[in-house]
């Protein structure tokens, strides 16, 4: 293994700065830096790829642009775990609006996608009823009943499983009450909400890119089973920079309205998905090494969701069917 890095850096050592290895190394652990560049130097000849460059975002995965000589723009995306439900989604999804995906190896946790360019997220569209009306084209025509072998989780397991995990949690006892709530909520809407469809998982502007023919593209998807009303929070929260605190509660509820009306679903129904979707993200945080500190605004989210839950349930301001 070491000989082989060894190999490996006098090749592609400079495609990763001295910087991007700390924050990769940061993130992740040196040897997934290893990983990246063993895995640069297999697939590298075997799609034709060059001009490979990071792309300095470190999220879930490690992607790079490039150009492949079999496919022409590129992304490679190499997965810290395993990419075989985003790459299933994402063939599920095709001719519905998503990217293309040229290539795989799902053992080696390597996806080769379609490339977006300009590739501009749908946040550059300045006016907000433009923004939805770009939003629900794309919704409307995305989710799809997956093929018989395709096995993604559902949305009520996974949600469940992180309000599970947040009750093990001492530190968020004080949380108890709406944590409880959330659990009560999730299992209203799974009764009313009943449509086992393929939904994204992550359907929000940063993962909605315009390509060179002037139509937006989504990528990134996640892969649950679910009502597509489950498939409309991160689109609302990221309005808002995912800080709900940042514009008056009246002002979320008419994006909400609005948001709703388009998609001819009830208000009601989104708030509610809005304020699991927060519990259930502080889990993921918090299950992924975040402290506590550092997800205090997913905190704050959640209790202005809490509120919002309440201004719906008390008023009869058309903000719910």
């Amino acid at each position: 293994m070491n000989k082989k890095v060894g190999c490996i850096n006098s090749r592609f050592d400079r495609i990763l700065s001295a910087e991007q290895k700390v924050h990769i190394s940061a993130r992740w652990n040196e040897i997934y830096v290893e990983k990246l560049l063993s895995i640069l130097e297999t697939f590298s000849p075997k799609w034709q790829l060059s001009n490979i460059q990071l792309y300095p975002f470190y999220s879930q995965n490690c992607v790079f642009t490039c150009f492949s000589g079999m496919f022409g723009d590129a992304v490679i995306k190499v997965g810290y775990s395993p990419l075989e439900n985003e790459y299933n989604c994402l063939h599920e999804f095709a001719g519905r609006g998503a990217c293309e995906v040229f290539a795989c190896d799902l053992a080696h946790h390597v996806i080769l996608e379609q490339r977006i360019t300009p590739g501009t997220t749908l946040l550059e569209v300045t006016n907000q009823d433009d923004r939805i009306d770009k939003f629900v084209s794309l919704f409307e025509n995305l989710h799809v009943v997956p093929s018989a072998d395709a096995a993604f989780p559902t949305i009520h397991e996974v949600m469940n499983r992180r309000l599970g995990y947040i009750r093990t949690r001492e530190d968020c006892h004080f949380l108890s009450r709406v944590i409880d709530k959330a659990k009560n909520t999730l299992q209203s809407l799974c009764s009313k909400c009943t449509n086992q469809i393929l939904l994204h998982g992550d359907l929000h502007h940063q993962n909605i890119l315009l390509s060179q023919d002037q139509n937006y593209l989504i990528i990134d998807p996640i892969g649950y089973i679910g009502d597509p009303v489950f498939d409309v929070s991160r689109f609302i929260m990221l309005e808002f920079d995912d800080n709900l605190t940042s514009a008056p509660e009246c002002e979320i509820l008419e994006f909400i309205s609005k948001v709703a009306d388009r998609l001819h679903m009830a208000s009601s129904l989104l708030i509610q998905c809005l304020f699991v979707d927060n519990v259930t993200w502080l889990s993921s945080d918090l299950q992924h090494g975040e402290s506590l500190d550092d997800s205090q605004f997913i905190v704050d989210n959640i209790f202005v969701a809490e509120r919002l839950l309440h201004s719906c349930a008390v008023s009869d301001s058309g903000l719910s069917k």
